[in-house]
């Protein structure tokens, strides 16, 4: 286990990331989950929703 060559799975090490794919990892999560929250949250209203 210890002597397993390092993966780019979701169990990876932030460490085995360079640094522009940690943040394009980072932006990408946070881009799915506000489209999540924007388009499955009762609570608020849809932004594609016109009041008009």
């Amino acid at each position: 286990m210890l002597a397993a060559p390092p993966m780019r799975t979701a169990h990876a090490l932030p460490c085995y990331l360079t640094h522009a794919e940690a943040i394009a990892a980072y932006d990408a999560s946070l881009r799915i989950e506000w489209l999540f929250r924007s388009t499955r949250t009762p609570n608020h209203t849809p932004q594609y929703q016109s009041a008009g």
